[in-house]
């Protein structure tokens, strides 16, 4: 722990006249300056309250007050989480007010980074099977599940401002909006009900109780059919996401990874089966079709229609293969960053790759079948999204998901009646979490 402050909340003068020419005198109360200030990176671990004093003889501008927080190069303005009188100034917070993560924005048209976008809470991470965020073109918000606080983040795409939240009963592990009927489901970890949301007001419509725990969700936003398949089962659930009837169909293997034609056609593609049933199948209409063999099952596929090709991510060999889903044939390896986990097609011609290894995302021109560029993330990606109609790719990142110790630094500001100004900093030890990941789980699944 490391102290370094200015000002003092003394005066003095000449001629019988006394002047304030000090600033005030602050001091961190809770945690207190002399404890220990190291936390695993975790909420439980963090401070959950914060309690800072100060004093003047002037007495205190309270409108002035700041508090900051730098972690990992990002700094996060925590100033209106605070209650803030004369000589204090306090958190009341349930979980730490520190625990923040980014989302990054870039331009589809040149990946470029355009903004960074601060969000308060964590999701601990993602694979090719769960998606834990998603775009609603309807609103132009974004939407991600906080595993670390078990709620739904609406933040709005323009101004990058949380706009709402969703309490949620449990923690989420799969999302996907449907813009049209303004609905989003929820699917729990460990638990077989999903939550139908309606992201105008942030209310939960529904709750539906399904077959099993979903193990993959794949949602066209052109006609509206949420599928959910599950682990160790044939099964398939299919949601009108319009008016939530529900219909059941057994596929002719086991699914393991699915993806969608985001067209009126409504096709569905999977990855599934064992030996020499192992492959990609198309299922539309009731109509199932073995398209083509494949030697492993695919960490993540997706499809992209207007190049009428299949993406499939071969975790082990850092590629991606190109098929062309309308005749079955291989077009071409490319090789992409470390562990690509994670694949989305965009209708403009774009497929991306991220690469858990590396901390990367690989762009791929989904006609041409080659490499456009390679994004270089700042933290570890756990989900991404995109926008094509605004031409924008949503990355959310953990800046929380560390290997060694890091240091942060909280700095909290404050001025006197007199304009005197004083800031006091200390620095914080982050460790790795030793066991289990971030956010804590709720005792019961939603009912």
């Amino acid at each position: 722990m490391s102290l370094s402050s200015c000002g003092g909340g003394g005066g003095g003068g000449s001629t019988g006249v006394t002047v304030d020419n000090q600033g005030p005198l602050i001091t961190f109360v809770s945690p207190a300056e002399s404890s220990s200030l190291s936390y695993e990176a975790n909420p439980d671990s963090l401070p959950s309250n914060i309690t800072i004093s100060f004093s003047d003889v002037s007495g205190i501008d309270t409108s002035s007050f700041s508090y900051v927080f730098d972690f990992q190069n990002v700094v996060f303005n925590l100033s209106d989480l605070f209650t803030v009188n004369s000589n204090s100034a306090v958190t009341n917070e349930t979980i730490s007010p520190l625990y923040w993560t980014v989302i990054s924005k870039y331009s589809m048209n040149n990946s470029s980074k355009v903004d960074e976008i601060k969000v308060f809470g964590v999701s601990s991470g993602s694979s090719g099977i769960l998606n834990l965020i998603d775009f609603v073109e309807s609103q132009n918000i974004i939407v991600f599940a906080c595993t670390s606080r078990n709620y739904l983040i609406y933040v709005d795409a323009a101004t990058g401002n949380t706009v709402d939240e969703t309490p949620l009963n449990w923690q989420p592990s799969i999302i996907g909006a449907y813009p049209d009927s303004n609905r989003l489901v929820v699917a729990y970890d460990g638990s077989n009900t999903i939550s139908i949301v309606n992201t105008q007001n942030g209310s939960i419509e529904q709750n539906i109780v399904l077959a099993g725990e979903p193990f993959t969700l794949a949602l066209n936003k052109n006609t509206g059919t949420a599928y959910i398949t599950y682990q160790d089962s044939t099964q398939v659930t299919m949601i009108d996401m319009s008016d939530l009837t529900v219909q059941s169909d057994n596929f002719q293997v086991q699914p393991v990874r699915t993806a969608v034609d985001n067209q009126p056609t409504g096709r569905l593609f999977y990855a599934g089966g064992s030996g020499p049933t192992r492959g990609i199948y198309q299922y539309s209409s009731g109509g199932e079709m073995l398209l083509f063999t494949i030697s492993e099952v695919p960490e993540s596929i997706s499809f992209e229609s207007d190049s009428q090709r299949l993406f499939l991510a071969d975790y082990a060999k850092d590629s991606v293969s190109v098929y062309n889903a309308l005749t079955g044939q291989f077009v071409i390896g490319l090789s992409v960053g470390q562990n690509p986990f994670s694949l989305i097609s965009s209708n403009e011609y774009y497929t991306y790759s991220m690469n858990k290894g590396n901390d990367s995302i690989t762009v791929i021109n989904s006609s041409s079948g080659s490499i456009q560029t390679t994004i270089n993330l700042d933290f570890t990606p756990v989900g991404f999204i995109d926008d094509s109609t605004g031409g924008y790719l949503y990355v959310l990142e953990n800046i929380w998901d560390i290997s060694s110790t890091e240091t942060g630094t909280i700095t909290a500001t404050v001025e006197d009646s007199s304009d005197n100004l004083s800031s006091k900093s200390v620095d914080i030890s982050i460790t790795p979490v030793s066991s289990g990941g971030p956010g804590s789980e709720p005792s019961s699944p939603p009912e």
